[in-house]
This record gives structure tokens, C-alpha cells and sequence, in this order.
């Protein structure tokens, strides 16, 4: 049949194969159905976050009947059909844009308009819409935007017209050249896809000694791919899918779509050695358990740093209080013999919360701090802070304490956990166990969670008192000194009733219960 070309197979990646030459006459039969036939006034091939107004997309009708004419023009194997048309399709969108770009390029940055007697004729109703969008400032962000991607790329490749289809057959020449007389190439043990890369890239062979010749714009990349191969061979770098030698050595992370060093290819073909790990959950629970041990690791560290950098301060500070204060210097209490510690070590006591206080098991609400509102996003039961506790195997860190979660409220179950349990669970409503949550976001009922200075520990020595304390005096101003103690004024002592100590401005506080009235014995 006239006109009418037979493809007998295709490649793993649905693109012809056979016979040779096949797959361009696909390509150019494809740019003219697309120049033909589809009007340039529309903005894009399929839906995307750019825009999502039907008018600027082209309807799937539209492509069914490219689809037919691509049908009537070429045979292909039976049972890869819809393979075939998803690659067809592929190949068309980049050429209905290719087509466009050129245009601009070509004909409205020049303030030109085509011959359309010659070329294009079934464009000429669409050009001036065509030149308005072009024209128009939405386009002109997008243009500079796409500049400013395209300025960010380091590396660029040089395969020429025939890709890597073709390129990949001189490299294989060239080391099989080298093999023959006796040189083993220097990249003879390299990952394929890092060997293809850096020889697109401008990377070659030293025909004399197999030595592998760089260019200035990759040195560095290729210098990193020397030292992940040698941790390789050292069993300190293991790849894994796409995080291999390459993506270390170049520094960037793989997007899907395509497979640096092997062109326009799905992963499942560019990675085809790792394709049972595809629908597994076990990838993920690997990097989630790698992230949990990096973190106790860090916290490990952390913990040490803290106790290192307090603890010593603290004992050289003491002693020095105990050895060189002066008995003046020290302000006494309303309580005989009671000391208060000096005004700069109140100021360096750690933050006190409601929680600290706690001394069983105690429900409570989960907040979180959205914009200056707090919402409340769970109910739980926290747990008596213990020092030095652990939590799923590690130690909890300094401000956090364990609350068993019951509920989580509606809207919050996505809510991104500090710290991830141990099982891979990142988010509030996976967690509906065992978690650590900020202290400062603790509420229980009847109390403020924000912090309060904690309360010194009363001076070794102080004497308690034995029986309950009356109720406290009036409050005095403090600026006024104390009277003097009997025995300064040479009175003979006598020893006064025992005062409470003067209570502290009233605060958002829990309300704390009078103690229980004394017990008589039956007589």
C-alpha cells in the first residue's frame, strides 16, 4: 500500500524499533498532522496547574482523530496498541510546542507574519489570537521564567541528532578499540547511565593509555563519581534506585520522567534492576527507619553537648557561693533561717511547666499554634516526665514530654509529627499511640501551658514547718526593710508561730486544695 509504513517491534519504552529508520519517519509524520491540523491559538496540550480552562486545552476529540490518522499511515503489533498511541501522544505535545516556539521566534519577536500562501496555511484564522497571547503580559512572566530555569543548568549535553540511540554506539566502539589493543578504559567498571552521562557531557577516552578525558564544566562532578565509586568498593555507599553514584556526584536529585545518561525514559526502564521495589512499601520503611536513627543520633549528640556545656558551670558556681559569698549579702525570708538564692541565679532556672508538676498519669489537650491562635488538635493522657527518658528507643528531648494520644480532632489527622514514631508513622492521625509533643503545648484542664520560672529548691539546712501554717499576713510593700530579729535589738528571743511563706502574684494556675483537717482518735 502507498504510503503506508509497517513497524514490526518495539522497544521496551513503546517507541518503533524496526525496521531501521522507523521511528523518525513516525516523528516527522506526527509534525505534520500536529502543523496541519491543530489550531496554534490553543495554550496547551493537556490540562496542568498552569491553567485548567477548557478553551486553552486542546479536547481529546482533536487527538483521536490525529490518533486515526496516525492508524491510517502505519502498522503496528496488535497487542502494544495502547502503548504505542501513549507514545505517539507524548511525541506530539512536544511538537505541537516546538512548532509554537518556533513561531515566536521565528516570526513575532521579528515583528513578522509567515507566508501563508507557502507554509502554515491552516494557521492563518489562528494567528492573530496567536499573537495576542504572545504578546500579552501572562506570556511574558512565563517566558522569563523559563529563562530563568534554563540559567540554572549546569551541564549540557552534546549527542547531536540522533540522541543516544546513536551516540551510545560510538562510545561502545571507542573502548571495544581500546580492549582490542590490550587498554583497559578507565571507565570500563563505571555504572552504565554515569559512564553514558559524562560522555555526553563532554567526557571521552584517551586513545594512548584508556585515560578518561574531562572537560572544565563537569571536572567536578567527575571527581565526586572517583570518590563514590571507591566508597562503593569499600562497602561505605550503597546505591539505591536512583540514588546511585551519579546523583552523588552530581548533586541533584532524579525526576521522574527521564533517566540522566539514558534520555527520555520511564524509571521502571532506566532502573529496570530494582523494578520488584516499585509497589513495596519497603523502600519507604527503610528511609523513614534511616531518618528515625539519624535523628537519635542527633539527639544523642545534642544531649551530650547540653550536659557537657551545663554541668560544669553549674558545680564551679556553687562552690564558689559556698566559699566567698558574704553572710550579708544574702536576703532572708519571712521563714527563720530561710535563704533565698541570689537574684542572677533566679534568672538562669530553666523554664517550668504545668506538666512537671504532675505526679500520675493526667488527661490532656494537644495544641498547636496556628498563625497567634492555639487550636486544639488532639486529646491524650500524658505521662510523669521522667529525666532521662526514652521514648521508641531514644531520648526525649529536652522540653517534650510522652502523651498517649485517644483522639485526634477533625482536619488535623495530616498535621506533620516533630518527631516521627518508630514505625513510620509522620503524621497525628497515624499516631494514635505513644508520641512526643512540646510541653509548652500540653494543656491539662484548668491550667495555662505557657512556662513559669521553676522554684528553687529551699537552702540546705532550712527547717520545715511541723504544723500547718496559719493564713498568710497582709502583703507588704517590698521596698520597705524588714524589722530587725529580737536578738538583733538585744531582746530576749522568743519563738514566733511559724508564717507561711508570702504567695506569689496570682497567675493562670491550677487551683490547689486546702490540706485535709487533722484526725482525732476515737476515745
Amino acid at each position: 500500500m502507498e504510503g503506508h509504513t509497517i513497524i514490526t517491534s518495539l522497544n521496551p519504552n513503546s517507541e518503533p524499533k524496526s525496521p531501521k529508520g522507523v521511528k523518525t519517519t513516525v516523528v516527522n509524520q506526527c509534525g505534520c498532522y500536529v502543523r496541519d491540523h491543530i489550531p496554534i491559538s490553543f495554550k496547551l496540550w493537556k490540562k496542568s496547574k498552569a491553567t485548567d480552562i477548557d478553551a486553552d486545552i486542546i479536547p481529546e476529540t482533536e487527538k483521536e482523530m490525529l490518533w486515526a490518522d496516525v492508524k491510517r499511515h502505519f502498522t503496528f503489533p496488535e497487542d502494544k496498541e495502547q502503548l504505542f498511541k501513549d507514545w505517539v501522544m507524548k511525541k506530539m505535545a512536544i511538537v505541537f510546542q516546538t512548532f509554537k516556539k518556533n513561531l515566536y521566534k521565528d516570526y513575532v519577536r521579528k515583528g513578522l507574519t509567515p507566508d501563508f500562501e507557502k507554509n502554515f496555511k491552516n494557521q492563518r484564522p489562528y494567528w492573530e489570537a496567536f499573537v495576542q497571547y504572545k504578546s500579552s503580559e501572562d506570556s511574558e512572566k512565563k517566558i522569563a521564567q523559563a529563562k530563568e530555569n534554563a540559567s540554572k543548568k549546569m551541564h549540557f549535553h552534546h549527542l547531536g541528532q540522533g540522541g543516544y540511540a546513536s551516540a551510545i554506539l560510538k562510545w561502545q566502539k571507542m573502548e571495544d578499540d581500546l580492549v582490542a589493543r590490550g587498554i583497559v578504559p578507565a571507565t570500563f567498571n563505571w555504572p552504565l547511565r554515569a559512564k553514558h552521562y559524562f560522555y555526553a557531557h563532554g567526557g571521552s577516552l584517551n586513545m594512548e593509555d584508556g585515560s578518561f578525558v574531562t572537560s572544565d564544566a563537569i571536572r567536578e562532578a567527575a571527581d565526586r563519581l572517583e570518590v563514590a565509586l571507591k566508597a562503593v568498593s569499600e562497602g561505605s555507599f550503597k546505591s539505591d534506585r536512583e540514588k546511585d553514584e551519579l546523583t552523588y556526584a552530581l548533586g541533584t536529585p532524579e525526576h521522574t520522567g527521564r533517566v540522566r545518561g539514558m534520555g527520555v525514559v520511564p524509571w521502571k526502564h532506566g532502573f529496570s534492576g530494582d523494578i520488584e521495589t516499585y509497589r513495596s512499601r519497603q523502600r519507604k520503611k527503610a528511609e523513614v527507619a534511616e531518618k528515625v536513627r539519624a535523628l537519635e543520633e542527633r539527639v544523642a549528640s545534642i544531649e551530650g553537648a547540653l550536659t557537657a556545656s551545663q554541668q560544669q558551670p553549674i558545680e564551679t558556681r556553687s562552690t564558689a557561693q559556698l566559699e566567698t559569698s558574704p553572710i550579708g549579702s544574702q536576703r532572708r525570708s519571712s521563714v527563720a533561717s530561710t535563704e533565698h538564692p541570689a537574684a542572677d541565679r533566679e534568672e538562669a532556672v530553666a523554664e517550668h511547666y504545668p506538666v512537671d508538676d504532675i505526679a500520675v498519669r493526667t488527661p490532656c489537650e494537644l495544641l498547636y499554634q496556628l498563625w497567634k491562635k492555639l487550636k486544639v488538635v488532639a486529646d491524650g493522657v500524658v505521662q510523669v516526665p521522667v529525666q532521662g527518658g526514652t521514648i521508641h528507643g531514644m531520648v526525649i528531648p529536652e522540653g517534650y514530654a510522652r502523651v498517649m494520644v485517644d483522639r485526634v480532632e477533625n482536619g488535623w489527622e495530616d498535621l506533620d509529627l516533630e518527631i516521627p514514631r518508630g514505625d513510620g508513622e509522620e503524621e497525628l492521625g497515624q499516631a494514635l499511640h505513644t508520641i512526643c509533643w512540646k510541653k509548652h503545648y500540653i494543656r491539662i484542664a484548668g491550667r495555662d501551658p505557657s512556662p513559669s520560672p521553676r522554684s528553687p529548691p529551699a537552702a540546705q539546712g532550712s527547717p520545715r514547718p511541723s504544723v500547718d501554717p496559719p493564713s498568710p499576713p497582709a502583703a507588704q510593700d517590698p521596698s520597705v526593710s524588714p524589722s530587725p530579729s529580737p536578738a538583733a535589738s538585744g531582746e530576749p528571743s522568743v519563738s514566733p508561730p511559724l508564717p507561711s511563706p508570702r504567695p506569689a502574684k496570682k497567675k493562670k494556675s491550677a487551683w490547689v486544695p486546702p490540706p485535709p483537717p487533722p484526725r482525732y482518735k476515737k476515745t
